[in-house]
């Protein structure tokens, strides 16, 4: 135990050690005070230039707009005359300084160093297959996309008092309740949701809750009544002041679990 604090403790001090201030000062990059690099432009393009300025890639800040509306970033960068170009994903990015953000971006890919560019290891990365950063962007934000369509398709409501309502062929049905059941510390333990023949469909268990009389430990999921389980994390993000059902976040998204896996949903529904 003691060797493996005093490693943890080397390591530390290891990356303190080698960390090195970054400072971009009149277009000039520095670590640790020295000059290594020069960067031009304005974003969304910029230039970096090595210390002999005979090495020069070009910089792209890409953005698409998420469902969250705060928006997915990703870099490209090209060689000189811009006929080669490849992706990189920030590691960190800070809007405030989205020029620090690219150079920052460079020295933990290690194209950027105390020596300044890496001209071989950029070559080598404008001449490697495409990395598919923004593919692999877009592609997740086209999922997040769908299953925003598949929730509001749902038409979905619960009230206050835990009715779960759907509207379907212009008809606000039924199709459900949902109750909130807490521990004696008036923290959520339970929710269970319950059919229109009074039948419990499935209950969700908080963190760590035991199921019954087995010694099975439910950690934020849910069981179905026939033995299902699907994971649903807790959300307190609906109700800001006071506690309402039909801002409940956790419940909706039991909800919505459930109809997406067939319960709670009629035949002729289907």
């Amino acid at each position: 135990m003691k060797k493996q604090i005093l490693t943890l403790v080397l390591l530390f001090i290891t990356v303190c050690a080698t960390a090195q201030k970054l400072s971009i000062e009149k277009g000039e990059i520095k670590l640790d005070g020295t000059t290594v690099a020069y960067i031009e432009g304005k974003k969304p393009f910029f230039k970096v230039f090595n210390l002999t300025k005979d090495f020069v890639i070009q910089a792209e800040l890409k953005f698409i707009m998420d469902t969250e509306g705060f928006g997915k970033r990703w870099l490209v960068l090209k060689n000189e005359s811009g006929d080669k170009f490849n992706e990189l994903e920030y590691k960190k990015f800070n809007p405030m300084n989205q020029e620090k953000s690219l150079v920052q971006t460079l020295i933990t890919y290690n194209y950027l160093d105390s020596n300044s560019l890496n001209v071989a290891a950029l070559t080598e990365f404008f001449n490697k297959p495409l990395t598919g950063v923004s593919e692999k962007i877009i592609a997740e934000e086209n999922k997040i996309k769908l299953e925003h369509k598949k929730i509001a398709d749902l038409k979905l409501v619960i009230d206050d008092s835990g009715v779960i309502f759907r509207t379907i062929q212009s008809q606000n049905l039924i199709i459900g309740r949902i109750k909130m059941n807490l521990k004696p510390n008036g923290a959520v333990d339970t929710y269970q949701v319950i059919d229109l023949n009074n039948q419990l469909v499935a209950t969700w268990f908080a963190n760590k809750t035991q199921y019954g009389s087995t010694d099975k430990f439910w950690n934020q999921e849910v069981v179905t009544f026939d033995g299902k389980v699907f994971p649903v994390l807790f959300d307190n993000s609906g109700n800001f002041v006071g506690y309402k059902m039909s801002k409940d976040v956790t419940a909706r998204n039991i909800v919505i679990q459930l109809l997406f896996n067939g319960y709670l949903v009629k035949k002729e529904e289907e």
